[in-house]
């Protein structure tokens, strides 16, 4: 009798004991599965914000450019390329400005390449702001998004895509190429100590390494300041252009590539490269055009800038965006 009583409090402490444990594994079991849908619930949650956001951000573009959108830009992708400067070497903090800005528009049909360049003294409005003032400072204000859109503005079209860069990259790719080919036009000598900058190059047909073709273009000291800066630009542009075309350039790609992916802010995703190479796959330099926004030099607030004729550039863009559906129904 004794020994069975034994037994069925040994067998009542064993279910005891396994209803402890199965209680244990339980509450165990919900804390990791309560974890788990948290964890789930959390990363679901910053996914769909992720997206969420993706997605505002896209419809506010899309509704932003609806208001310059027309089928007359159907057929040209406008990329808006903006090279940013060193900005205040003695104050690490103070925002950089935009140094050039090129309007790129790559006619779909024809291959064709126009370049505006927007000197970057041009009074304009800056969304956003209360008062006119240098298109480089857009941004200073408000960085890519802002001089997109300030763009965009001034010149009444969409900017499909931009692309930022800066100096070292400049420099990294001409040196990549081994240089360009280039006709200085005037000799130039420059001094600044507090920059570290010495200009000194000669008139007539240089080769230029990387830092010899970013003080061409950064040379301001003639009778044109600003606006032969933009020219040379331009003139640097097609001279890359010309290089990037020959033979030898060819096996560089990676390396230039290498160069571009590590220091280049881009909105061209690997697809829209793709697309934008199969349009100017025939391309020469003949089928590339550069111009600048048309305008005069003039003193407001004592500053000199850059004040855009309205009429000139209405008649440059119409020259440039040429409405094909128009043409048909006259």
């Amino acid at each position: 009798m004794g020994k069975l009583n034994q037994k069925v409090r040994k067998k009542r402490r064993l279910r005891i004991d396994r209803c402890i444990l199965l209680i244990i594994i339980l509450i165990v079991a919900c804390f990791a599965i309560g974890f788990l849908i948290k964890g789930v619930y959390a990363v679901g949650q910053n996914a769909y914000q992720f997206c969420q956001n993706i997605s505002q951000d896209y419809q506010k573009r899309m509704s932003f450019q609806a208001k310059f959108q027309s089928e007359k830009f159907k057929n040209y992708t406008n990329i808006l390329l903006i090279g940013v400067d060193d900005g205040d070497i003695d104050n690490a903090g103070m925002a950089k400005r935009a140094d050039a800005l090129m309007m790129m528009s790559i006619n779909h049909e024809t291959g064709s390449l126009e370049i505006v360049s927007i000197p970057r003294d041009t009074y304009v409005n800056i969304p956003g702001r209360n008062t006119l003032g240098r298109i480089a400072q857009a941004y200073s204000y408000g960085e890519t998004q802002l001089t997109v859109r300030t763009v965009e503005e001034l010149l009444k079209i969409p900017i499909n895509h931009y692309i930022v860069v800066d100096w070292d990259t400049f420099v990294g790719v001409i040196d990549t190429l081994g240089g360009i080919d280039l006709y200085v036009e005037n000799d130039m000598y420059y001094e600044d100590p507090y920059a570290n900058l010495v200009i000194d190059l000669k008139k007539g047909f240089q080769h230029l390494d990387g830092v010899s073709a970013g003080k061409y273009v950064r040379y301001r000291s003639d009778d044109l300041a600003d606006i032969g800066r933009v020219q040379r630009h331009q003139r640097i542009l097609k001279a890359i252009y010309t290089q990037a075309l020959h033979v030898d350039a060819i096996v560089k790609i990676p390396e230039i590539f290498d160069i571009i992916n590590k220091n280049v802010t881009t909105s061209l995703s690997a697809f829209d490269v793709a697309k934008i190479i199969k349009y100017v796959d025939h391309v020469s330099q003949d089928s590339i055009r550069t111009q600048m926004i048309p305008g005069d030099l003039k003193t407001m607030n004592n500053e000199n800038v850059w004040v855009i004729n309205e009429g000139e550039l209405n008649r440059l863009l119409d020259q440039i965006f040429i409405d094909n559906d128009k043409i048909k129904t006259e």
